[in-house]
């Protein structure tokens, strides 16, 4: 009952080391994984701005090519009508667009471009109504009969370059801006692998020591209950049976009065100690005999030796149990 004790406690131990080892994992494994999300939302984000950047850039462009589409094929009432609507619906999408980068680039990382983002809404602003007032000229002119561009393209010639500028500038920083975040989201995702690497190869060891010396305590505790190695206390239970009571234990094994071995030795020492009064009352009872006793004596001894191997049969039978 004892060992069951022991081994019952020491499972029941270990049973609660690998689930508190479990819930230390799942919390460092927790914080690794939010640092990863927030690194892969920071990510995410300046990637749309990237995407938003280059939109803009194509949008102005369109809303340029259709200025000049105007001027080059507007003289048709029809692709006037049809120009002018792509060259009022880019303009739309571009102070859209500025609207939505300018709305995203509100943190303190890119404090350093305010002024270029207000001098792009402004620039937007003055070139699309130059533009506008160049279309209107046109318009008016071709409604003369002339219409050749010529007038209004010298009134916006130029206008676009420092608004392109800015807007290539702009798209450089945040691709720049991406690219240092997509590193640094590599450089988290590899210092998290080692780090949850190292936390795991820790637990483990730290698993595996705590086993292994649980393991060792628990042999030390049965070691302790039984006194001696298996092997030994079968050979000489084995010895025992035999008839044979001279099978020693080494004198370590059995410091422990209450364990299995000591039981054994004093159980083999009781049998010998009969075995050797029923063979000298056996001898003394031969003597006599041999001496011319009685009769009457003779009896008295054979009985006596009669109980005595009853007295050692009943030993050993306790002293089995």
């Amino acid at each position: 009952m004892k060992i069951k004790s022991i081994l019952l406690t020491l499972i029941i131990s270990m049973a609660l080391f690998i689930a508190l080892s479990a819930l230390l994992q799942d919390q460092l494994s927790k914080g690794f994984i939010e640092q990863a999300a927030a690194t892969q939302a920071e990510l995410v984000k300046t990637s749309a701005l990237v995407d938003d950047v280059r939109q803009l850039q194509l949008d102005f462009k369109w809303q340029v090519q259709a200025f000049k589409d105007i001027l080059l094929r507007g003289r048709d009432p029809d692709l006037f009508e049809k120009y002018r609507s792509e060259y009022k619906a880019n303009m739309g999408k571009v102070a859209a667009r500025i609207g939505n980068v300018s709305a995203a680039m509100q943190s303190a990382e890119y404090a350093s471009l305010a002024d270029t983002l207000k001098r792009i809404s402004d620039g937007h602003k003055s070139v699309s109504a130059k533009y506008s007032g160049a279309i209107d000229i046109y318009e008016h002119m071709t409604s003369k009969g002339g219409g050749h561009g010529l007038e209004a393209d010298v009134a916006v010639r130029g206008i676009d370059r420092e608004l392109t500028a800015d807007i290539d500038s702009l798209a450089s920083f945040v691709r720049k801006q991406n690219e240092a975040n997509a590193a640094a989201a590599a450089q988290t995702a590899a210092h998290m692998h080692g780090a949850v690497a190292s936390k795991v190869y820790a637990v483990a060891a730290l698993l595996i020591v705590l086993v292994v010396g649980a393991g060792l305590y628990a042999l030390r505790l049965v070691m302790s209950v039984l006194g001696a190695e298996p092997h030994v206390l079968r050979s000489v239970a084995e010895s025992i049976s035999n008839g044979d009571l001279t099978a020693t234990i080494p004198a370590h094994d059995t410091e422990n009065e209450s364990s299995l071995a000591s039981q054994l030795l004093l159980m083999q020492m009781k049998m010998r100690s009969l075995v050797i009064g029923i063979h000298e009352e056996a001898k003394a009872a031969l003597d006599r005999a041999r001496g011319g006793a009685a009769m009457e004596e003779i009896v008295d001894d054979m009985r006596s030796l009669s109980k005595s191997m009853r007295k050692f049969k009943t030993s050993a039978l306790e002293e089995a149990r």
